[in-house]
C-alpha cells in the first residue's frame, strides 16, 4: 500500500489494497441514509463526536480489515455509540471481546465523551 486508504468493500476496491474509507471517502461511497436530514436529537455536539469517533474508528480498521471484517458506525447519542461489525467480524464468536476490548477501549482512550460502544 502506498499510504493512501482506500475503502475495503469489494465493490469500490477496483484493484486496490483493501484498507479502509477515510470519512471523505465514505461520503461518497457510503453516504448516510438520512443525508441532509436533521432530527430534533441530532445536534451540533453529536455531529462533531460522529467525526472523531469515525477517526478513532480509522485506527482500528486495518486490524479488522486484515482479518476480513471491518466496522461501521450507525449513530452516535449522549456518549453512546452503535457500530456494526461487518464480514468475518459479523460472524464470529469473539466479536464481543472485539466490541469492547478492542473498539470500545480505543474509542473511550482518544474521546473521552464515548460512554459505551454498543453493537447495532
Amino acid at each position: 500500500m502506498n499510504g493512501e486508504i482506500h475503502c475495503s468493500h469489494p465493490e469500490n476496491l477496483g484493484g486496490r489494497d483493501p484498507g479502509s474509507c477515510s470519512p471523505e471517502q465514505r461520503r461518497i461511497c457510503h453516504p448516510p441514509e438520512t443525508q441532509g436530514a436533521n432530527s430534533e436529537g441530532d445536534s451540533m455536539a453529536d455531529t462533531t463526536l460522529k467525526e472523531k469517533v469515525e477517526a478513532a474508528l480509522d485506527k482500528v480498521r486495518p486490524a479488522l480489515v486484515a482479518d476480513g471484517g471491518n466496522v461501521e458506525l450507525v449513530d452516535v447519542t449522549n456518549g453512546i455509540v452503535k457500530v456494526k461489525l461487518v464480514g468475518r467480524c459479523a460472524g464470529c464468536p469473539m466479536s464481543q471481546m472485539t466490541l469492547k476490548n478492542g473498539i470500545e477501549r480505543v474509542l473511550k482512550q482518544e474521546i473521552p465523551e464515548v460512554k459505551q460502544v454498543i453493537s447495532a
